[in-house]
């Protein structure tokens, strides 16, 4: 019997893509069993995940694009498992994880409610990890889709969801209480992060995400040059950084994060990540992202990192306090999935 993970592999989105690769690695070590992923995508999330770039006008940013897509799909057939599986059940017995994303997100103007990502299918055994219904509004749910979702989140074998806001949803729809697990980055331990072979000669701040706040942007500019740092921006153009770099694969993006001095980011995987490698970040508010966000910052007390006007950026994290209830999340974490992979 074989493993199918159900989830964005098709995104280039760093964390979409390491989340994938975490899970498939773990479920790997502790099944012995192969772990492969489903190719199912669609369409309009597809092509706006990989070929926004096309709209572009700026002749740069057109040559970045590919670039990008180039490197993240040599990355991708060096490292996943992709089998083209048309549906969740294809003849042959299998266990099925759904997750860890916003695969759940009927509200997503490039998807909307996509049925084979709740379950639909023959499929018998059915288990969600980390799912997210992300920004979904729950009170937008029209009777035919509530009635649909009902139908097939009840043949999961077992749900637990990434966030508050998922957990609602579901006590909502099935009437039953979900754990909120970790994303599955945090299921293994540190992952080549020296796999890249870049060299970086000058101390710097890492940017992560498009920061727009003039607030956030003054800050961040004042403080590289009180404590004589350059500043990266990775992935997202932020034109007042020192430098800007679009085309990394996930190592590479590890790489960055772990050589940085501070992070700020407004991607729920930079901040992930930066609590990962015990990285000192904050946070430039996103409000597509705070759902996500919502239950780990309380849950290790880091409400605090979000930047505002009376932020003092020399303020450190407690990381010996943050490590300890993390620690006690993961190990619940995986004594999850330990119970419902059998």
């Amino acid at each position: 019997m074989k493993i199918k993970i159900i989830t964005y592999t098709f995104s280039q989105n760093m964390g979409a893509i390491l989340q994938a690769y975490n899970l498939q690695k773990y479920l790997e070590k502790n099944t012995k069993k192969e772990v492969v992923f489903t190719n199912y995508q669609p369409l309009k999330l597809y092509l706006r995940e990989n070929f926004s770039f096309l709209k572009k006008k700026n002749i740069f940013s057109f040559i970045t694009g590919i670039e990008k897509l180039i490197k993240i799909f040599i990355w991708k057939r060096r490292n996943f498992k992709i089998k083209r599986y048309q549906s969740t059940y294809d003849g042959e017995e299998s266990l099925n994880v759904f997750g860890s994303d916003e695969i759940w997100n009927y509200s997503n103007p490039f998807f909307k409610y996509q049925k084979f990502y709740y379950g639909y299918g023959k499929s018998k055994t059915k288990v969600a990890y980390a799912v997210s219904v992300g920004s979904a509004n729950l009170n937008n749910l029209d009777n035919d889709l509530r009635k649909n979702l009902v139908k097939n989140l009840s043949g999961f074998k077992k749900i637990s969801v990434r966030d508050t806001n998922t957990k609602k949803f579901i006590k909502k729809i099935l009437k039953i209480d979900t754990p909120i697990v970790v994303d599955p980055i945090f299921l293994n331990k540190n992952i080549n992060l020296s796999d890249s072979k870049k060299t970086i000669h000058k101390k710097y701040i890492l940017i992560y995400g498009k920061i727009k706040n003039k607030n956030d942007i003054k800050k961040i500019l004042s403080y590289a040059s009180k404590k004589n740092l350059i500043i990266i921006s990775i992935i997202f153009n932020n034109d007042w950084a020192d430098k800007n770099i679009a085309s990394i694969d996930p190592w590479e993006f590890q790489f960055y994060i772990k050589n940085s001095l501070t992070i700020f980011t407004s991607m729920f995987h930079g901040v992930m990540y930066s609590v990962k490698l015990n990285k000192q970040f904050w946070i430039s508010f996103d409000p597509y992202r705070k759902n996500k966000l919502e239950y780990f910052l309380k849950y290790l007390k880091l409400e605090n990192r979000y930047l505002n006007k009376k932020t003092r950026l020399d303020n450190k994290i407690n990381y010996k306090y943050v490590k300890s209830k993390l620690n006690i999340w993961i190990i619940k974490s995986k004594k999850f999935l330990e119970k419902n992979i059998k």
